[in-house]
């Protein structure tokens, strides 16, 4: 092996370092760059290589609530609009009135959280929600 070859040699682990040296401040300037955008537009709006804001996240989220809300109030109209079927056949003119029909809605959503949160055993609020479903009818006659 000739000097020049051996020398060469030597050179590489000199040359591995500085490559590492500058990558690692390189790196270093990316984050203080990173930091001071971070500084500059304040933990709402800032949004990360490859990430999302808290502003991104809130409009996804409230996006996602709007679509929830709708889909709930179709459900609950479509649940009033069938009691009127289910319980018009035991009402004198027909129909069952609009409020007492959302009253019996709020009434079985109302039960059925206090027994999941265990605030009521489920025979009993089974037997409350029959008693107003009744007494919903039977103001109608």
């Amino acid at each position: 092996m000739t000097v020049k070859a051996r020398s060469l040699q030597d050179l590489q682990p000199l040359r591995k370092a500085l490559a590492d040296a500058a990558a690692r401040e390189a790196e270093r300037l990316r984050e203080r760059q990173e930091a001071a955008r971070r500084a500059r537009l304040g933990k709402l709006y800032y949004r990360p290589p490859g990430g999302e804001s808290w502003a991104d996240v809130a409009l996804r989220l409230r996006s996602f609530l709007s679509e929830l809300r709708d889909v709930r109030h179709r459900y609950q109209q479509d649940f009033v609009d069938q009691c009127a079927q289910w319980l018009g056949a035991f009402a004198n003119d027909g129909d069952v009135p609009v409020a007492g029909r959302w009253a019996i809605l709020g009434a079985a959503e109302s039960l059925s959280e206090a027994v999941a949160a265990g605030a009521l055993r489920q025979p009993d609020a089974e037997a409350e929600l029959q008693r107003l479903i009744v007494d919903t009818v039977n103001r109608a006659r």
